[in-house]
């Protein structure tokens, strides 16, 4: 057996015994778990939030490059993803 082999199996296991017959630490240990869970949520939805900023940005100066070359509205949007909306505020703010 795995626990007589190495003792600190038999202590993980000694700890987990009395973890699980204290009620107030495994409430603690329970929200410890969901704070560092909740955490790791932000960090992840932050990281995919950022992304896709950058992937917007890097569409915006491609469509900015796209309309400085008189390619048109049609064109940049299918291969940018831009709204034709959006292609006019950019050429708005070009002429400024």
């Amino acid at each position: 057996m795995a626990i007589k082999v190495e003792p600190a199996i038999e202590k993980a296991k000694k700890i987990l015994e009395y973890l699980g017959s204290n009620e107030e630490i495994r409430r603690y240990y329970e929200l410890r778990e969901k704070a560092i869970h909740d955490e790791i949520t932000r960090i992840t939805d932050a990281r995919e939030e950022g992304m896709q900023q950058g992937a917007k940005s890097k569409s915006l100066e491609v469509a900015r490059k796209m309309i400085e070359d008189g390619i048109e509205d049609s064109i940049i949007e299918k291969y940018t993803g831009i709204s034709k909306d959006d292609i006019e505020k950019l050429k708005i703010n070009e002429k400024r």
